[in-house]
């Protein structure tokens, strides 16, 4: 399968679930009492805000944005629902873009290279 020119490997959600949480494990994360600003985008790039929702984060600011691969809004609606089925609804916020308001209070901040922040 190729994802705008990239060999992309399909991946059930169970396998990525285990994944997550495999890692999580090996690492002893623990992001209790952390307020985490990463991103949320389609496909696999939605997994860093659900891992940090995973390893007990306070919070997570996931930052998403419309892009070529899908809108916010879906992007949003697939992050929710994926949080529901592992347990962290409601632990993930959204914001469309950041700002020091966004920032104020985070932590951690991962992988918003992208954003050119």
């Amino acid at each position: 399968m190729k994802f705008d020119g990239v060999a992309v490997v399909p991946t059930s959600p169970a396998r990525v679930d285990r994944l997550m949480r495999s890692a999580i494990e090996s690492m002893s994360l623990d992001l209790t009492g952390i307020v985490v600003l990463t991103e949320a985008a389609s496909a696999h790039f939605d997994v860093t805000c659900l891992m940090a929702g995973l390893a007990d984060a306070d919070a997570v600011i996931a930052i998403v944005r419309d892009s070529r691969w899908g809108s916010a809004n879906d992007v949003v609606a697939a992050v929710r629902s994926r949080a529901g089925q592992l347990g962290i609804e409601g632990r993930i916020e959204f914001a469309p873009k950041v700002t020091r308001s966004v920032a104020a209070g985070c932590s951690l901040v991962n992988n918003l290279a992208v954003y050119n922040i």
